[in-house]
C-alpha cells in the first residue's frame, strides 16, 4: 500500500461510532490539564502583583482625603478574603479585554483607563479608578446575588450600554471624592469613627446637663395650636381620656435621684423654664420622668430631653403624622432639561417649645420634684413668686399656708416635651396648618402615601420643624415665602432665621443636599461622611456591638431611601443588631461585613438625579421563588407611561389590562385599580430567566433593577 495522506490517516484512525482514538483522548486530556494549570499559575501572578502593588500605583503625595479613601479600599482588597473583595481584585488586575462582545450587561468588565468626560479636577485618576473598579465589581457581585465565593471579572469587550454605565460609574466616583474632599480637606482619619455610633447607642454620647447651655426661647408656649392643628385631631387630645385613657399608668413619680453638682444644674435649668413659660408647677403629678441632655450641632449648646418612653406606653397610640417626608419624597419632583428650579427652607426655632399643650395633659408630662426651698436658692424667686406657678394650688387657701421649704413641687410641661409621642404627630399638623394659611394647598405637599399634584409649578415638603419648598418661578416664590413668614409671626412661632433658605439653587434637608444645578439629590456630605469614616473603622476592626450596628445602619437604611434598590444589600445584618447582650463587642460574621462592604462600594451611586426622563416604553417585571424572574415591555410612548410612573403601589394604586378572551377571571383586591387600554398579548417578553439558585426578594429584585 502507499503512503496515506494526512486526511487519509486521520479517517484511518475515527471508528465508525464517532468517538475519538485513545491518542486523541490522552491528548485531549493533557491539553485540558495544561490550560487549567497555566490559568491557576497566572491567577496566582495577578493576585501576587496585586498584593505587592497595592492592586494600583496610587499617588498618595497629593493629600485628599479621597486618596486616603482609595488607599484604604486598596489595601483592604489586598487582604480581605470576603466574596467581594476577592471579586473587586479580580476586577483590578484583570488582563485587557479581547474576548467578542456580550449582549448582557453584567458582568461589567474592568475600566482599565479614566474616561476623558469625567472632569477629576485636582485629583489622582488611580485612586478614582480603585474606587470605580470596586464600585463595578460590587455592583457584579449584587447582579449574581451576593454569593459567597467570589465571581469572575468579565474579559468582553465593552458594548455601548457598558460604556454608558461605566461612564455614570466614573462620573460618580468623581462627586463622591469631590464632596469627600470637601468635607474632610486633606485628613481621612477613619481609626476610632465607628465609636461615634456605640456611643449614640449605648447613651453614652449624651452630655452632663448644664443648666445655661440649654436652648430656650425667650418665651415659651406662644404657639396655640388649636387655630393650626387638624380640628379632629385637636378634639382628640383636648378630650378627657383619650390620649390617656382611664386605665392608664401612672404616679411613676421619680424620687431625688439627681444629686450634688448635676442637682444644682437641673434646678437652675428648670428655674430658666419656669421663667420663659416652658414649665409650671403642681403638688401632684399623674406622671414624672428624668431630663438628660444631648450636644447640639452648635459648640457648646445643648437640648434637652424628657425621657418620656414609659409614659408614652400610658398613653394611647398617636396618628401618624400627616404628610410625613423622608428623602423618596425628593424622587418624584420632576424637573426638565435646562428648567428653572429655585430651593426654599424655613426651619421653625425651638418648635416643641412654644406649642402649647392642654391644661388636661399637663399633669402627665412632669418630672423629677424640686423643694420650696431649692426653688428660692437657686433660681432667686421668693416663696410667694413660686407659689404663683403652682397650678394645683389656690393662692388664699390653707394648703398656701402649710407649704414648707421642704415641701416637694412637680415641674410639669406647658408644651408639648420632646420625648412624647404624641408630640411630633401635633407639631407636623401645626406645620401643615401653616401652610393651609399660607395658601399652599395640600397636594402641593409631597408625601408618599399620597397622589401626586397634576402641576409641579411649586411643591414642598414638610417634617415636623423643616419645610422645604421647590418652586419654578421666582415671583410666586417669593410670595409664598413673604405668606409663610406672616402666618409663623402671627401665630408665635419664632423663626430660625440663621437656617432660612430662600429661592436659592443648593439646600440641606432631610440629611439630603439638594441642588437645581444639577438637578440632583444626595446624601448630606457632612453625614456621608462620617458614614464613610465608621464603615472603614468597623471593616478593618471587624468587630461591634449590635447596638452599634443597628445605629450605622439606620443611617445607612435612611440614604437607601434614595435608591431603593440598595436595600436589598443587606440581609444577615439584621440578625446580627438582634443579638443580645446588644452593648458588648462581637466578631462581625463574613457575611455581615461582605454587605457592609458592598454598601460602601456602591456608596457613590446613591445620588438621585431629578432630570430623569420617561422613555416611550413600559416595563412589566416579577420574580417569583418559583419560577425566576421576568419582564416584558409594551411600546406606548412617553406620555401613556408617565401616567403609570406617577402611580404608588404604596398608595394602593395597581394597574389593571383589558380583558382578553384566553385570560383568567380579575381577581378582586385592595386598592384603586387604573385600567390600562391594551391587552397582555401587545407585550413581548424580553426577560424569562428561570431559577438558578435560592436568592432573596430583594435579591432577585434588584437583579431586575440592573436589567434593565
Amino acid at each position: 500500500m502507499g503512503k496515506r495522506s494526512g486526511l487519509q490517516r486521520r479517517r484511518f484512525f475515527m471508528p465508525s461510532s464517532g468517538s475519538s482514538s485513545p491518542a486523541r483522548l490522552f491528548r485531549n486530556k493533557w491539553r485540558g490539564h495544561r490550560l487549567k494549570l497555566c490559568k491557576s499559575i497566572k491567577a496566582m501572578l495577578e493576585q501576587a502583583t496585586a498584593r505587592n502593588t497595592g492592586a494600583l500605583n496610587l499617588d498618595t503625595s497629593r493629600g485628599f482625603a479621597s486618596v486616603g479613601f482609595a488607599a484604604f479600599i486598596s489595601s483592604f482588597l489586598t487582604t480581605s478574603a470576603l466574596p467581594l473583595a476577592v471579586t473587586a481584585r479580580d476586577v483590578l488586575v484583570g488582563s485587557a479585554s479581547t474576548v467578542f462582545p456580550r449582549r448582557d450587561l453584567f458582568p461589567l468588565p474592568r475600566i482599565s483607563t479614566w474616561p476623558a468626560q469625567v472632569d477629576t479636577g485636582m485629583q489622582s485618576d488611580g485612586g478614582l479608578l480603585v474606587l470605580a473598579n470596586t464600585c463595578v465589581a460590587a455592583l457584579n457581585h449584587l447582579e449574581q446575588g451576593m454569593p459567597k465565593s467570589a465571581t469572575t471579572c468579565s474579559r468582553n469587550t465593552c458594548t455601548t450600554a457598558k460604556l454608558s454605565v461605566q461612564l455614570h460609574v466614573c462620573g460618580r466616583v468623581a462627586r463622591f471624592c469631590d464632596r469627600l474632599n470637601d468635607m474632610l480637606g486633606e485628613n481621612f482619619d477613619y481609626i476610632g469613627a465607628f465609636q461615634k455610633y456605640e456611643k449614640t447607642a449605648t447613651g453614652s454620647s449624651y452630655e452632663q446637663l448644664r443648666g445655661d447651655d440649654v436652648d430656650l426661647p425667650k418665651k415659651a408656649a406662644t404657639c396655640d395650636p388649636s387655630t393650626l392643628v387638624d380640628p379632629g385631631l385637636w378634639q382628640e387630645v383636648c378630650r378627657g381620656g383619650t390620649v390617656f385613657p382611664e386605665n392608664a399608668g401612672g404616679h411613676n413619680h421619680c424620687p431625688l435621684s439627681t444629686l450634688g453638682s448635676a442637682r444644682g444644674e437641673y434646678i437652675k435649668l428648670t428655674c430658666r423654664e419656669l421663667r420663659c413659660g416652658k414649665l409650671r408647677l403642681r403638688l401632684q403629678a399623674c406622671g414624672s420622668a428624668k431630663v438628660f441632655t444631648a450636644p447640639k450641632s452648635t459648640p457648646g449648646h445643648q437640648r434637652k430631653i424628657w425621657d418620656g418612653s414609659l409614659i408614652s406606653t400610658w398613653a394611647a397610640t398617636p396618628p401618624k403624622p400627616h404628610r410625613l417626608a423622608n428623602p423618596s419624597a425628593f424622587l418624584d419632583i420632576r424637573v426638565q432639561p435646562g428648567e428653572a428650579l429655585y430651593l426654599s427652607k424655613r426651619d421653625a426655632s425651638t418648635f416643641l417649645d412654644v406649642l402649647a399643650v392642654p391644661p388636661v395633659l399637663q399633669p402627665w408630662l412632669g418630672q423629677e420634684p424640686i423643694t420650696l426651698a431649692e426653688l428660692v436658692q437657686y433660681g432667686g424667686f421668693t416663696a410667694k413668686e413660686v407659689v404663683a406657678f403652682v397650678d394645683d394650688l389656690q393662692q388664699d387657701s390653707e394648703l398656701t399656708m402649710a407649704l414648707s421649704s421642704d415641701s416637694l413641687l412637680f415641674p410639669v410641661h406647658s408644651v408639648w416635651p420632646m420625648g412624647f409621642s404624641w408630640s411630633s404627630c401635633i407639631a407636623q399638623s401645626t406645620t401643615l396648618g401653616v401652610l393651609k394659611q399660607a395658601g399652599v394647598h395640600s397636594s402641593q405637599i409631597l408625601s408618599l402615601e399620597h397622589d401626586l399634584p397634576a402641576s409641579q409649578r411649586e411643591l414642598c415638603a414638610v417634617a415636623t420643624d423643616d419645610t422645604l419648598f421647590f418652586h419654578r418661578s421666582f415671583r410666586h416664590g417669593r410670595r409664598t415665602l413673604q405668606k409663610v413668614d406672616k402666618v409663623f409671626e402671627q401665630h408665635g412661632i419664632p423663626r430660625n432665621r440663621a437656617k432660612d433658605v430662600s429661592l436659592a439653587s443648593k439646600m440641606t434637608g432631610l440629611g439630603c443636599d439638594i441642588s437645581s444645578r444639577p438637578a440632583l439629590v444626595e446624601p448630606a456630605k457632612d453625614k456621608i461622611s462620617q458614614a464613610v469614616l465608621g464603615l472603614c473603622d468597623v471593616l478593618e476592626r471587624g468587630t461591634s456591638s449590635p447596638a452599634g450596628m443597628s445605629a450605622i445602619l439606620g443611617v445607612l437604611q435612611w440614604f437607601c431611601l434614595l435608591q431603593r434598590g440598595m436595600f436589598s444589600i443587606f440581609d444577615k445584618v439584621y440578625g446580627f443588631i438582634v443579638q443580645e447582650p446588644r452593648a458588648v463587642q462581637q466578631p462581625l460574621p463574613a457575611s455581615v461585613l461582605d454587605e457592609l462592604f458592598t454598601w460602601l462600594a456602591v456608596a457613590p451611586l446613591l445620588p438621585a438625579s431629578l432630570e430623569r426622563q420617561y422613555l416611550s416604553d413600559l416595563l412589566a417585571c416579577d420574580a417569583a421563588p418559583e419560577f425566576g424572574f421576568g419582564v416584558s415591555a409594551l411600546s406606548c410612548g412617553p406620555k401613556q407611561v408617565e401616567s403609570i410612573g406617577r402611580l404608588s403601589e404604596r398608595r394602593g394604586d395597581y394597574v389593571r389590562l383589558l380583558v382578553d378572551d384566553n385570560d383568567e377571571p380579575e381577581q378582586p383586591r385592595l386598592g384603586t385599580a387604573h385600567r390600562l387600554p391594551v391587552k397582555k398579548s401587545a407585550f413581548r417578553t424580553l426577560i424569562s430567566k428561570r431559577l438558578r439558585w435560592r436568592r432573596t426578594q430583594a435579591c432577585w429584585s434588584v437583579t431586575g433593577s440592573c436589567s434593565r
